[in-house]
């Protein structure tokens, strides 16, 4: 009042009033009580208007002279200054309305549900749903409940996830929902809150585990990497025998996928659904490697020639993924499955399977696959693209089917994931999706059931870029049936190992996703905290 005197004072002061409780009223509708960034805008808004009002009230000095210029705003010298205006709130708007990402601000379905509840001011929420699974998980036991108020967004979230007339779709808006309202940005934590969404949708709790990781290696022998004395191609930089060696290593626990798993504290299974001249009598561990009852025997033929298998096999393959799941959750009961593969010649088979399936050109999805040094030999390139390319011509058409495009293709490991992800989709397990031929079986499988996006997290970019045709075909599928599309992947290293390493090496960060979901406190709490002295 000294600096402006008491009316100028009052005037500034009512005014930062008004704009901070406006803001802040906006901020509760839009955003249901996150505060957070609205903070900073609230005081930016505030610093314009109170710096405006100084400058009028310097410049024009008097009531009457403001009240005369408010008046005559609206004269042939300022209707150009004031159409500009109108058009820029005109196009801010028309932005917000169709432009941006309405689940980050006002989630309809969820809104939807609220008002259709008709609930009292303290509900009960049971957050695990078997008491043996909050043991096995160190969490709360079933029979522990929580109270919270009806406003609480956690609650609300519970409630919709806990629903049995609950969607999918519905539970994992209602998850990032609550997520929007912790103690960070909107938003801020990436990748890490879809595949928390995700993972709390699939097991229908907003405390989720990813505790019990279950790794399935399916290795099998394709007919086009045999040599082309024996009818094949050589595809491939190594010979087919390395197949069965890798499994003895899987084994012994030396190779990559058996180090990395023990390193997790993932349970391993190594299942032979197609490998040449392998039987369990050359494995020391039969808990660990075994033999499918639906292998193929003697793995796919060359499809640069034939068909790789007959419909009764493809289907005899998928059976082999299928069967592999069941028997080890009767063992492990596993919330979470990494797959991984084995097979020597298997990047040129998928890079077929996604050529024949898309109808993308060869050349922008085959790469080097396995090499025996660190210079890419770019007529091994060249040879496999020949190779592909000769196929397609060869088998014809297979768009969109995926059933032939196996068929006309294989292999044996690769109709094997597709099954075993199949399964898990069916039991709505996670599943943590590894490099080029994981994400290639994905693909497949998406095309036979679309609700598979629902369980995929990419977990590893691959340095062959079919994989991103793969991923990108999985996203197309989401998105046409409406289903929220796995992101792109977590991990970038360049990893081209297979044995599932890659999504091994992710199971640390859905751990972590599962765990800023349970244990995250609320910016409301944050708030309330009290310090101690």
């Amino acid at each position: 009042s000294l600096a402006y005197g008491y009316e100028r004072a009052t005037l500034l002061v009512l005014s930062t009033f008004l704009a901070s409780y406006c803001s802040g009223c906006w901020a509760e509708y839009l955003l249901g009580g996150i505060m957070g960034d609205y903070l900073g805008a609230t005081i930016c808004v505030t610093e314009i208007i109170i710096l405006t009002l100084i400058y009028v009230l310097q410049s024009l000095n008097s009531w009457e002279r403001i009240l005369f210029r408010a008046v005559h705003i609206v004269d042939d010298q300022n209707i150009p200054t004031l159409v500009q205006f109108f058009v820029v709130m005109l196009c801010t708007t028309l932005w917000c309305c169709f432009v941006g990402h309405p689940p980050v601000f006002v989630r309809e379905s969820v809104v939807a549900i609220l008002e259709s509840t008709n609930q009292d001011d303290e509900i009960q929420i049971r957050l695990n749903t078997t008491t043996q699974n909050n043991k096995a998980d160190g969490k709360q036991e079933n029979g522990d409940i929580i109270t919270e108020s009806k406003t609480s967004s956690r609650s609300v979230a519970e409630k919709i996830v806990l629903d049995n007339l609950s969607t999918f779709n519905d539970r994992y808006e209602a998850v990032l929902t609550y997520m929007d309202s912790l103690a960070k940005p909107v938003g801020s934590l990436g990748t890490l809150e879809d595949w928390a969404a995700r993972l709390a949708s699939l097991q229908r709790s907003c405390v989720p585990s990813a505790e019990r990781v279950t790794c399935i290696i399916f290795c099998a022998d394709h007919g086009v990497a045999a040599s082309e004395a024996d009818g094949g191609a050589s595809c491939s930089s190594y010979p087919q025998f390395v197949t069965r060696k890798i499994v003895q290593g899987l084994d012994a626990g030396l190779a990559g996928g058996s180090v990395l798993s023990r390193m997790h504290g993932a349970t391993l299974y190594v299942i032979d659904v197609g490998v040449l001249n392998h039987d369990d009598s050359s494995c020391s561990s039969s808990d660990i490697v075994s033999t499918s009852v639906h292998k193929l025997v003697g793995g796919t033929k060359s499809f640069s020639v034939e068909h790789a298998m007959s419909i009764e096999q493809v289907e005899q393959c998928l059976l082999a993924g299928k069967t592999a799941v069941r028997d080890s959750l009767e063992k492990t009961s596993a919330n979470v499955f990494v797959f991984g593969e084995v097979g020597i010649g298997n990047t040129t088979t998928s890079s077929a399977i996604l050529a024949a399936l898309t109808g993308i050109e060869v050349d922008k999805l085959c790469d080097a696959g396995a090499t025996v040094g660190r210079t890419v030999d770019e007529s091994a390139i060249q040879k496999k693209r020949t190779i592909i390319s000769q196929a397609l011509q060869l088998h014809g058409n297979t768009v969109g089917k995926p059933m032939l495009a196996l068929a006309k293709y294989g292999g044996a490991e690769i109709a094997s994931l597709a099954g075993a992800i199949l399964e898990a989709c069916d039991r709505n397990i996670a599943v943590l999706v590894d490099g080029f031929i994981v994400s290639t079986a994905a693909a497949v499988a998406a095309h036979m059931c679309p609700s598979v996006c629902r369980i995929l997290f990419f977990a590893t970019k691959s340095s062959e870029r079919g994989q991103q045709i793969a991923i990108e075909s999985i996203q197309s599928i989401a998105r046409e049936h409406k289903i929220p599309a796995p992101p792109t992947p977590a991990i970038h290293m360049s990893l081209r190992l297979g044995e599932g390493t890659g999504a091994i090496m992710a199971i640390p960060i859905l751990r972590s996703a599962a765990t800023v979901l349970s244990d995250f406190c609320t910016l409301e709490e944050v708030m309330n905290l009290e310090i101690k002295k």
